[in-house]
């Protein structure tokens, strides 16, 4: 039996231990709170505390989150540097995952200003005097920064809008062309000066600005023609010419965002939870086996309806915009869009260069200046459709001479540009192009001091119009593999040999657009949900594809049996073939793996990826687990 001294003394040593334990879980707690819970109230009150930092955000009426740049004591111009990148990506992050925030909007503390003048050509001179290893890290803080940014902004899961109220230019006009909604005001100065300091449009703002533009022709003339001679262009003359979807007078702008915060958009969010059992019901029961449901058909429908939900979400927010929108001239009644229907005229024919027979020449900007020659030189009325008077001439001359006082390489280099991202199919590949091609443009130490300069001279011979190049060349190909005809494979199996068979049929082309084209290997229809994500990423996984349409394998692969989606009642039996026969120049460890893998094991609760990372497991084979699909769908709103 104890002693009441010893009893005593373990309750208070219990004692004390019970508090120090309630301690530490406290600041542990508090620990994870900090690290955890850096969403909206937290992360506006910590801009608010901490003026002087070059991005702060508020809220408004709880639903809308508005970031801002803050130009500060030593950045009136408000550059873009990677400390801004980096805490608007920060911002945007945080708010974009926020279950509260509806909308977020882009702006500056300085309105009717300075918005944002872009980037620092000092600062990016200055890359070139720094020692390799800082230069490499500066460089990549940049480029990582600003593609980051941007990619975030292409795949936002909020609406956003870019209040373009004041003067800004380059980069941040390459980020705001990526918001959906876009506002600009009678204090609007918007410019693409790239060429004019010695840079080249990047951020997709080849493929965005000549894509928004409706006027001056259906190619995207008029954005050609403002990324090749930077003309700025008024909150106006930006709404009439598409860079903008909105014109809101400066007054109106708080009233509109009020406005916006007043709307509820919880009830389209209901209505469509109510129809997805309507909307989904086909395809449940088609890719219903044996009473489960594959996750990846999970995944896809919910992906689905979010889609869905943010573009009625968008329409919605839009239409509140329009109310405070007024026309152009309700402020300026003298307002006149800044191109004449000659000038117009001009655009339309002198930058007309996306056309298929140009992505194999090298000297389109060169075509420009050719056909702006002829119209300035035009004395026969019947050799060209239009009748060029005066007034094109004098804007064709004016336009020759801008582009004149541009270093050809820029011009060239920027025309490669355009010309290979007019194909890109989503802004996506447009930012991964333009991230490989300034990263050799910030490693070219004669680009780099040639910024800012304005008799900046450039050998003929540039490892980066080589790199652009290649790229067209291969845009080209796919171009002229897509006017072909599709290949239909009917083979009960997604093997090794199959996918080799599918390749040869397409012929020499881009990597890329043969994993596209593979998509279609599947016999039983299921390219738009789980067959599309198995077969694209096995491949891009095992394979290695050579443009010269030879494949070379990382592993031996395992065929995947599939079945249909209308034979319920039958059980799946795993089928597991041998690879083809490997060449001789497979190596020692490629015949370990294939040896290896003799045995079928039921898939334990893994991703795609680990799956795919197995060749001994059926990828479609299922446990007797049902999923309550209707349930999973909005799951994160609970």
């Amino acid at each position: 039996m104890l002693s009441l001294h010893r009893l005593s003394k373990n309750g208070k040593i219990h004692g004390i231990m019970r508090t120090n334990n309630y301690k530490k879980s406290a600041l542990s707690a508090s620990i994870f709170l900090k690290k955890n819970f850096m969403t909206d109230a937290t992360l506006i009150n910590k801009n608010k505390l901490i003026n002087e930092d070059c991005v702060v955000s508020n809220s408004i009426n709880g639903s809308i989150r508005v970031i801002k740049l803050n130009p500060g004591k030593d950045n009136a111009n408000n550059y873009l540097s990677p400390r801004h990148l980096n805490l608007l990506k920060e911002n945007l992050s945080v708010y974009d995952k926020s279950k509260i925030a509806e909308f977020i909007v882009l702006d500056s503390v300085t309105p009717g200003s300075i918005v944002s003048k872009g980037y620092n050509i000092d600062f990016i001179k200055s890359l070139s005097t720094l020692p390799d290893e800082s230069r490499v890290s500066e460089t990549i803080n940049l480029l990582k920064g600003s593609y980051d940014l941007a990619m975030q902004l292409s795949k936002a899961n909020k609406p956003i809008v870019s209040l373009l109220n004041g003067e800004s230019n380059n980069a941040f006009n390459a980020f705001a062309a990526l918001a959906p909604l876009r506002v600009s005001t009678e204090f609007t100065k918007w410019s693409m000066d790239h060429l004019s300091k010695g840079l080249l449009p990047d951020l997709a703002a080849t493929t965005t600005i000549p894509r928004v533009t409706t006027l001056g022709g259906m190619n995207g003339q008029l954005g050609i023609y403002l990324l090749l001679t930077g003309d700025v262009l008024s909150g106006e003359d930006a709404y009439i010419a598409g860079i903008t979807t909105h014109y809101i007078p400066y007054d109106a702008v708080d009233n509109a965002l009020e406005r916006l915060s007043e709307l509820d958009v919880n009830h389209f969010k209901d209505k469509l939870k109510q129809e997805t059992v309507v909307l989904n019901t086909q395809i449940v029961n088609e890719q219903a086996w044996n009473g489960s449901i594959s996750g990846e058909v999970t995944k896809f429908l919910s992906n689905e309806n979010k889609k869905i939900l943010s573009k009625i979400n968008l329409k919605s927010f839009s239409e509140v915009l329009d109310e405070f929108c007024q026309p152009v001239h309700s402020i300026n009644r003298n307002y006149k869009f800044k191109y004449s229907l000659e000038a117009l005229d001009v655009i339309e024919y002198a930058f007309d260069i996306v056309t298929h027979h140009n992505f194999s020449n090298q000297f389109i900007h060169k075509n420009i200046k050719n056909r702006l020659l002829e119209i300035i030189t035009c004395e026969d009325e019947k050799a060209f459709t239009i009748k060029w008077t005066d007034a094109h001439k004098e804007f064709a001359a004016e336009t020759l001479n801008k582009l004149n006082k541009i270093p050809e390489f820029l011009l060239q280099a920027t025309t490669r540009m355009i010309l290979t991202n007019s194909e890109k199919q989503s802004v996506d590949s447009a930012l991964s192009s333009d991230q490989l091609s300034m990263s050799e443009f910030y490693s070219n130490d004669e680009l780099i001091n040639n910024i800012g300069k304005v008799d900046a001279v450039y050998s003929e011979d540039q490892p980066l119009l080589k790199k652009l190049k290649n790229q067209t060349v291969e845009v080209a190909e796919t171009i002229k593999m897509t006017q072909s005809k599709q290949f239909n494979l009917n083979l009960g199996n997604i093997n090794e040999s199959s996918i080799k068979k599918q390749f040869l049929k397409l012929g020499p082309t881009s990597n890329l657009q043969k994993i596209e084209q593979s998509v279609y290997l599947s016999p039983y229809h299921i390219a738009k949900t789980s067959g599309e994500f198995i077969t694209r990423d096995l491949i891009l996984k095992r394979c290695l594809v050579q443009n010269d349409n030879v494949l070379s394998w990382k592993k031996i692969t395992k065929s995947i049996s599939l079945k249909p989606y209308n034979d319920v009642a039958k059980e799946v039996t795993p089928i597991v073939e041998d690879s083809i026969v490997e060449e001789a120049t497979n190596t020692a460890n490629e015949k370990e793996t294939a040896e290896s893998a003799d045995t079928v094991k039921k898939p334990e609760n893994l991703s795609l990826e680990d799956l795919l990372e197995k060749d001994d497991i059926d990828i479609f084979e299922q446990e007797e687990d049902t999923v309550n699909i209707y349930n999973d769908f909005f799951k994160d709103d609970k």
